[in-house]
């Protein structure tokens, strides 16, 4: 359960930079014409011939869906959800680490001029912890969950046999 809440407060993390990103008033991205705004920014999304939707790729997209989506697999008990939501953890701490890598070259000064660069800054050091938090509760859920019995719920073959 925590580790459903914890992707779903990362989820909406980023789908709060995602708004912020969309609501600005040009939308950059590779291919658009001056005052292109949030729909054209979709639909470079998903099609190509359209232009790259850079800086903010295809994976911004998913790092805004994917968390709530195996958020809420992961509240709903569904087993596959494990997997994902660990490979998803530590894929977003990759990301948030490499975001981290220039403002530690930069020394944080320019960060703090701004409320949009305090936040900026101060994000990663919201979601890392969050995305221990899921790996540390998704392992420390495997460790305590007992191995199934051979044949699952059923009995063993040996045990149809009763004429010895």
């Amino acid at each position: 359960m925590a580790a459903g809440v914890a992707l779903l407060l990362c989820g909406a993390i980023a789908l709060g930079w995602l708004i912020y990103i969309l609501t600005q008033d040009d939308v950059y991205f590779m291919g658009a014409t001056p005052g292109d705004g949030a729909s054209e920014f979709f639909r470079a999304a998903v099609d190509a011939s359209k232009g790259l939707p850079l800086p903010h790729t295809f994976y911004t997209l998913v790092m805004v869906v994917a968390p709530l989506l195996v958020g809420v697999l992961l509240l709903a008990g569904r087993p596959a959800a494990r997997g994902a939501a660990l490979a998803l953890a530590f894929a977003s701490t990759y990301f948030d680490v490499r975001a981290l890598v220039p403002a530690f070259d930069d020394g944080f000064d320019h960060y703090w001029d701004s409320t949009v660069g305090t936040l900026s800054i101060l994000t990663p050091f919201a979601t890392i912890p969050l995305q221990i938090v899921v790996v540390i509760a998704l392992l420390a859920t495997q460790a305590d969950r007992r191995a199934p019995a051979p044949y699952g719920a059923q009995p063993s073959p040996s045990d149809w046999n009763r004429h010895r």
